[in-house]
Parts: C-alpha cells; sequence; structure tokens
C-alpha cells in the first residue's frame, strides 16, 4: 500500500532509489538555420523517474549564472526510462560558455557539463553533488 503526504510520488518499501545518469550533447536541428544551437541534457536509468532540470553558463572568466528563459528557452521531453531537457540559445553565445546541466531527484543533484564552449562540445563531465 502506498500512502503519499509531502511527496511528489510514490514507491514502495522495497524499491530502491536509483540516482540518473546524465549526459549532455550538441544537437543539429532547424533552430541552427535560425540563428539558434540546441543542448540536450539527457537523464536516464533513474528511479524514480521524476527529475527537475537547470542549467548554468560560464564564462571564460570564471563567472558562472543561471540560464533565464530570456537567455535560452528551455523545453522537456519525458519517454520512457528517461527524460531530455533541451536549451536553445542564440549561436553568437555559443562559443563564449561553458553550459551545465544539473538534474535534480530525490534529494540530490547529478550534473554534467560541456568541457568547452558548445560550438565543438565532444565530451562531458558528470558527476554527483
Amino acid at each position: 500500500m502506498c500512502v503519499c503526504a509531502a511527496c511528489c510520488c510514490c514507491q514502495t518499501s522495497d524499491e530502491q532509489i536509483v540516482k540518473p545518469v546524465v549526459s549532455v550533447y550538441p544537437a543539429a536541428s532547424r533552430a541552427h538555420l535560425e540563428g539558434k544551437s540546441s543542448l540536450l541534457c539527457v537523464a536516464s536509468d533513474m528511479f524514480p523517474p521524476l527529475v527537475r532540470f537547470s542549467w548554468k553558463r560560464q564564462k571564460d572568466n570564471g563567472n558562472e549564472e543561471d540560464v533565464t528563459s530570456a537567455e535560452g528557452e528551455q523545453l522537456e521531453l519525458r519517454e520512457s526510462g528517461r527524460t531530455t531537457s533541451i536549451l536553445l540559445i542564440p549561436q553568437r553565445e555559443n562559443s563564449t560558455y561553458k553550459y551545465r546541466c544539473s538534474v535534480h531527484h530525490e534529494g540530490d543533484t547529478v550534473e554534467a557539463q560541456t568541457e568547452q564552449g558548445n560550438e565543438g562540445l565532444v565530451t562531458v563531465k558528470s558527476y554527483l553533488i
């Protein structure tokens, strides 16, 4: 039996929390033709499946800031086994920032970040904070 008083989801006592695997990828899309670049942040293999995304960006000088809706459009897709956040950003900003995606899950946060500006994304670092 499941009783939810102050939680966002129900789970029985024999189900274990599994932290998400988080990855960030560049995405090719029509938005590129409209002067925008896309980043995908994929959270997968977690239980329970509910997560919350946030994005930050860091300039070359090291200053970090939250990405607001004025600086980048955010979309979210939920599928079985994974949830994806898509960040659309103006191309003029694509090489001056490193971007970091944070996935909030069951009180913990897992992050993945680009190694360089999003113009040449190749690898990400993913870690639990």
